[in-house]
């Protein structure tokens, strides 16, 4: 398989606030009051524990206090709060895990601009409270069931292999694991992040299908049946290469868009593979058992593309900005400034911060990507 990155994980937004500042009861009840400006009803889930219990009970606690709806998911998977949120009008999502707070909008998607301004700028203690403004709290762990139909649903009725699922989240790995029973022949490993949201795949005939190769490998199976794929911005610019094969489209959503991409998230919570490591091993295992019994054969449909990670301070990120407009073809998306030119494309996307940048760089080889990489990192243009 022709297919290389210089790290696992080339691009995930930024949907984590750590630091123990946002963990401070009086910071969690501002954050729950701020959940509801941006939408007038949330969900709220917590992990295993009384701590993650705790701190969820403070965002709930400052939901209903601002006068809004709040759904309490206690013990359950991002998985399970992201499907659960599609069965309630929540609009935006917060799961308390044992290392931060996670937001989310309604089926696990990236916040809009405009539900993060809402949430973060919540700088006020609640109000004094008045039963009559009080909102309300209510218990939604029957929802969790939601989940589990969902993956039977999306897996084959026949395992393609032996299946094994990894992963560091207990309830996940319960919840799997008697779903994959079955199969013969070579094992697959499935092996889902700790919070759930990635996953890559170990063939012991094949080796690793890492993250961002499985991903564009399931896109591939939607688009090669007919149908359009939703994928973020980060991920790598080959995939419009597969749609145009097929004739389908692959739409594109932000981590934090101001709009314009309504349809391509609408597609993502609906396929929900590109937001959820379980539902993508789930497709993962239904392509190949109906239409890719050959998984050298699928991957090596995939275009070869080597990728490159950078980080840049904001003041380099301008500089390089500055320097390739007159040199490369430069075009703004709702993700930051894309370069392009004969040997590949770049990404400029800033941090939330605004201190840095990450630049994201594609090419057909190495070789050509660590020659553009040089470029664009240096001052001088690599001279």
């Amino acid at each position: 398989m022709q297919w290389m990155t210089e790290e696992t994980g080339w691009l995930m937004p930024d949907t984590a606030l750590t630091g123990s500042e946002m963990l401070q009861p009086g910071r969690l009840l501002r954050i729950g009051a701020g959940l509801v400006q941006a939408a007038p009803s949330c969900m709220i889930g917590c992990a295993e524990s009384g701590f993650a219990r705790a701190c969820a009970m403070q965002l709930c606690s400052g939901a209903a206090a601002a006068g809004g709806e709040a759904v309490f998911l206690p013990e359950c998977t991002i998985g399970e709060l992201g499907t659960a949120s599609l069965h309630t009008p929540c609009g935006v999502l917060a799961y308390c895990g044992e290392n931060g707070l996670r937001l989310f909008a309604r089926g696990l998607l990236p916040l809009t601009a405009a539900q993060e301004q809402r949430i973060l700028q919540t700088d006020t203690e609640p109000e004094t409270l008045r039963s009559s403004e009080f909102g309300n709290i209510t218990d939604g762990t029957p929802l969790r069931q939601f989940y589990a139909n969902r993956l039977r649903a999306r897996l084959p009725e026949r395992m393609p292999a032996r299946v094994r699922a990894e992963t560091a989240q207990h309830r996940l790995q319960a919840l799997l694991q008697p779903m994959l029973k079955g199969g013969s022949g070579d094992l697959l490993t499935l092996q889902i992040s700790a919070d759930g949201c990635r996953a890559s795949v170990y063939s012991e005939k094949h080796g690793w299908f890492f993250y961002e190769k499985l991903l564009l490998m399931v896109a591939l199976g939607y688009l090669a049946q007919g149908e359009d794929a939703a994928l973020p911005y980060w991920l790598p610019q080959i995939a419009e290469t597969l749609g145009a094969r097929y004739g389908r489209r692959v739409l594109r959503y932000a981590s934090r868009p101001v709009g314009g991409d309504t349809e391509a998230r609408a597609l993502a919570v609906r396929q929900g593979f590109a937001l959820d490591g379980a539902l993508l091993c789930a497709d993962f295992l239904h392509f190949h058992a109906n239409g890719y019994r050959s998984l050298a054969r699928w991957a090596d449909e995939i275009p070869p593309c080597h990728t490159i990670r950078r980080v840049l301070s904001a003041p380099r990120a301008a500089d390089t900005a500055e320097r390739c407009a007159q040199t490369m073809q430069m075009q703004k998306t709702p993700e930051g400034i894309r370069l392009r030119d004969a040997r590949g494309t770049a990404l400029l996307h800033p941090a939330r911060s605004g201190k840095t940048a990450a630049l994201l760089i594609e090419a057909a080889n190495m070789e050509l990507a660590q020659e553009l990489a040089a470029d664009l990192t240096h001052p001088s243009g690599g001279q």
